[in-house]
């Protein structure tokens, strides 16, 4: 066997750990702004709806329009998630990584970070 073949293989797979990190930290990224778009959507309609009774017809449709950012917010989340997840383990694939321990980690730092920023964006910067 070619030497330089031999080393190139040996290498794969710390390439491979580098992309998955690259990608990792890209999706915690758009996450954590998407995170915070969403706790914000969440805060506005929990306002809207306290105020109904008091501003009726104008509250109702301002906690409608909050609403919809939480389904729309919600849905970019989890699409952020398959992606980041599906990418992770294409990489793990094409490098010979443990696929399912890599999609089980990428995927659960992402919800944990995900779960995290939105537990402050509630609570502490709201």
């Amino acid at each position: 066997m070619d030497p330089r073949r031999a080393s190139a293989a040996r290498r794969r797979p710390s390439i491979g750990v580098a992309w998955i990190i690259i990608v990792v930290v890209a999706g915690l990224v758009s996450a954590f702004y998407v995170s915070i778009l969403l706790a914000l959507s969440i805060d506005e309609y929990q306002r809207y709806s306290a105020s109904i009774a008091e501003y009726g017809t104008i509250a109702s449709l301002n906690a409608g329009e909050a609403q919809f950012g939480i389904y729309l917010g919600a849905f970019v989340l989890a699409l952020l998630w398959v992606l980041v997840t599906g990418i992770a383990a294409a990489i793990a694939a094409g490098t010979r990584l443990p696929i399912l321990r890599t999609v089980v980690v990428v995927g659960g730092v992402l919800v944990l970070f995900v779960g995290i920023v939105l537990v402050l964006g509630l609570t502490i910067w709201a």
